[in-house]
C-alpha cells in the first residue's frame, strides 16, 4: 500500500497525467489533517504520511498526498468517519466474525475491503457485509448495492459508478 500511496500523481486535476485534484477548500483540508492527526494520538501508525503536500505551481491549492494509517483501534474517530480526503485506515482482524462485526459496527458503511485467500470467507463476507462499496482482494472498492445511512439508493446510484447494463438484478440476494 505504501508503494501505491507514494505512485499516486497528484496536482490539478485536468493535467492528463494527474490522477488526484485537491480537497475542495482550505477548511476541509485542516479537518482532514487534524483526522490525521488524531488517529496518530489514538494509536495509528503512519504507513505513509502525505500531510506536506506542495504542488509546483499551484503553491496555493489544498493539496493533500495519499496517506494510509494503520494499527487503528476500531473505535477510533478516524476508524468511525467519513473523512471525504485521501486517508485509508487499515484494520486488521483475525477471523471473518471479527470482519463482519467491525464492517458492521460504523455508522456508515460506506467502504470496505477483504483481503482473503477463503473463497467462503469473500463470499460470506459479501452477503453479510452491509456496506456500500465492498472490494474482494481489490484496493479500490466496486459498488455494490447501498446499505448505508449516507449511501444514496437505487439503481441510479449504481448506475454512476457502472457501465450500463452491469448492474445486479433486482433478484440479487438482499444486503441486508
Amino acid at each position: 500500500m505504501e508503494a501505491q500511496a507514494s505512485k499516486r500523481a497528484v496536482g490539478y486535476g485536468l493535467e492528463p497525467d494527474v490522477e488526484m485534484g485537491p480537497v475542495i477548500t482550505a477548511a476541509s483540508k485542516q479537518r482532514i489533517l487534524g483526522l490525521i492527526e488524531q488517529g496518530l494520538a489514538e494509536g495509528g501508525s503512519l504507513v505513509h504520511d502525505g500531510r506536506a503536500a506542495t504542488i509546483q505551481g499551484y503553491e496555493r491549492g489544498h493539496f493533500l498526498r495519499p496517506t494510509v494509517l494503520a494499527d487503528l483501534p476500531p473505535q477510533s474517530e478516524l476508524a468511525q468517519t467519513e473523512i471525504f480526503g485521501p486517508v485509508l485506515t487499515v484494520l486488521h482482524t483475525d477471523s471473518i466474525d471479527q470482519a463482519l462485526a467491525l464492517a458492521n459496527s460504523g455508522r456508515f458503511g460506506n467502504m470496505a475491503c477483504l483481503f482473503s485467500s477463503s473463497g467462503a470467507a469473500a463470499r460470506r463476507f459479501r452477503y453479510e457485509a452491509e456496506i456500500g462499496n465492498l472490494g474482494i482482494n481489490i484496493g479500490v472498492a466496486a459498488p455494490m448495492w447501498p446499505s448505508s445511512p449516507s449511501a444514496v439508493g437505487g439503481r441510479a446510484s449504481l448506475a454512476t459508478f457502472t457501465v450500463r447494463g452491469a448492474t445486479p438484478s433486482p433478484s440479487s440476494p438482499s444486503r441486508r
